[in-house]
């Protein structure tokens, strides 16, 4: 048993519900044919048809924010960009399960990564020998409005398919790929057992170390602290000059009067010009920042409409 994510970054998460379905409900290369499709089975839906499931799911996650509202919900944040979330399960080609019993393993998997009442559409593959299907979960909960956020979706899943495993008998060893037991990556050291013919075991002596030539020590007898604290109590405190040397070179401000009022006026004029420019320079930077967020918002939500029906 393998669970695996979906997604193009292995996340399980996707922006569009008709991409989802064209994909899952077709064959790979061509999106009319359905070969490959076996049985699909519709979760907390009001119909089985697969495309009708997919539509629903979309219309859900187009109406998420009015769903909110009609159930009290905090509407909180923005407006959810990848309401889709997808992941497979695969059985080893000699289980050979029934499609009734994979139906039943998926819906189990829904509870575990907690979209037990969401809506989701289990679709079986006949396109490989090992027997998989496929969910399609809606990310909205269609009765309060609120997303699922599926943190730690692949350890869940691989936790599920070892009980799994475990229940049923059986272990699939490509599921272990790249999780080599600890036992391997330890360093395994045996230890000595205690019998009557251990106790003769002369272990080898250590080498002998050559030891450098220690230095002289120093036989002279120790000044006490006391001593030390007395001298250092005894010699006058350096004294810290306080007032600046009248050597020190003054301001480069002219000598006259009158030129040293003309001065400050003219770098209170520059002072005031520099003043006014920033804050017009600031004001248009405010408005044109304005313009930009709501051109920003306006296409981002003409993008989501389009991505949720596609």
């Amino acid at each position: 048993m393998i669970g695996r994510l979906g997604g193009r970054k292995a996340d399980g998460l996707g922006s569009g519900f008709k991409g989802a379905g064209l994909y899952y409900l077709h064959d790979k290369d061509h999106a009319v044919t359905n070969e490959r499709v076996g049985v699909t089975y519709a979760v907390n839906l009001n119909t089985q048809d697969p495309q009708a499931a997919i539509n629903a799911m979309a219309a859900t996650a187009i109406n998420q924010k009015q769903i909110k509202e009609q159930a009290g919900s905090k509407a909180t944040g923005r407006k959810l960009a990848k309401p889709v979330f997808t992941y497979s399960l695969s059985w080893h080609a000699e289980d050979k399960p029934t499609a009734a019993h994979m139906v039943e393993q998926a819906k189990d998997t829904l509870k575990v990564l907690g979209f037990a009442e969401n809506q989701a559409l289990i679709v079986q593959h006949l396109d490989t020998e090992h027997p998989h299907v496929h969910v399609i979960a809606n990310r909205i909960n269609p009765q309060t409005g609120l997303a699922v956020k599926p943190s730690f979706s692949k350890q869940k899943l691989s936790q599920w398919a070892k009980t799994y495993e475990e229940e049923n008998q059986i272990r699939c060893e490509g599921r272990f790929k790249g999780e080599p037991e600890k036992a391997q990556e330890a360093e395994i050291i045996p230890e000595l057992e205690h019998t009557p013919d251990n106790d003769n075991i002369t272990l080898p002596e250590a080498p002998e170390v050559e030891q450098e030539d220690k230095q002289p020590v120093n036989t002279e007898p120790e000044t006490p602290i006391a001593v030390i604290m007395s001298e250092r109590s005894e010699k006058p405190p350096t004294e810290i000059p306080r007032e600046a040397p009248q050597s020190w070179p003054l301001s480069s401000a002219p000598p006259d009067s009158n030129a040293k009022t003309g001065y400050l006026d003219r770098v209170k004029q520059k002072v005031v010009m520099i003043v006014e420019w920033m804050k017009d320079k600031a004001a248009l930077r405010y408005e044109r920042d304005n313009q930009r967020k709501q051109q920003s918002q306006h296409w981002h939500h003409k993008q989501q409409e389009r991505d949720y029906t596609r």
